[in-house]
C-alpha cells in the first residue's frame, strides 16, 4: 500500500490539480490477527477500532497531529463543509441532517473545546445476534469501548461486565 500511496501522490505532484486536492487516507478497521487472543474484527479493543486517518492539502498545516477521538461519520461532512457545498444534502428528498460533524475546525488547529464536536468516540460491537431474525439482541452480550483524547487507556465494557 505504501507503494501504491507514493505513486498516487507522484502523479498528483505532476498534474495541474496538486494545489487544489484533498487528500484524505483512511480505511477499513482490521482484524485482531491474534491480539488478545481474538481473531476477528468484532471487539471493542483500539485494534480493531482505530483506524488510520490522514487528511492533507491546501489550508492543511503539514506535520501536525490532532488527537481529539473522531469516528469515520465526520468524513462526509467534513468533506462538504471543505468544499463549500450544500450543509443539508438531503433538504430535497428526506430532510434528515447529517451523521457526523465537519473536522474542518480540529483540520486548521482548532483545540477540541473550540471545535464543539464530541469529547469521545463510542464503538458498539454486536452480539452478532442474526439481524434478519426478529430476536432481539442480548444487551448482556454487547460490547461498548469509548475513547477520549484525554482517557489514557480506553474504558471497556465486554458482554456486560467493565474490564
Amino acid at each position: 500500500a505504501d507503494a501504491q500511496i507514493g505513486t498516487v501522490l507522484d502523479a498528483l505532484e505532476e498534474s495541474p490539480y496538486n494545489d487544489n486536492t484533498l487528500i484524505v487516507f483512511t480505511s477499513d478497521n482490521g482484524y485482531q490477527m491474534g491480539e488478545k487472543e481474538w481473531l476477528f474484527k468484532y471487539s471493542p479493543w483500539e485494534e480493531a477500532n482505530r483506524v488510520p486517518f490522514v487528511v492533507a492539502g491546501p489550508s492543511i498545516p503539514q506535520n501536525s497531529e490532532c488527537e481529539t477521538a473522531v469516528s469515520l461519520l465526520d468524513l462526509y461532512p467534513t468533506l462538504i463543509d471543505y468544499c463549500q457545498l450544500s450543509p443539508n444534502p438531503n433538504k430535497d428528498t428526506n430532510n434528515q441532517p447529517l451523521e457526523g460533524m465537519s473536522l474542518v475546525p480540529l483540520l486548521k488547529g482548532k483545540s477540541t473545546e473550540e471545535w464543539g464536536g464530541p469529547m469521545a468516540a463510542i464503538s458498539l460491537v454486536s452480539d452478532k445476534t442474526d439481524r434478519r431474525s426478529s430476536e432481539k439482541n442480548n444487551i448482556e452480550t454487547e460490547h461498548i469501548s469509548v475513547r477520549s483524547r484525554t482517557s489514557l487507556h480506553p474504558i471497556y465494557k465486554w458482554g456486560g461486565r467493565a474490564l
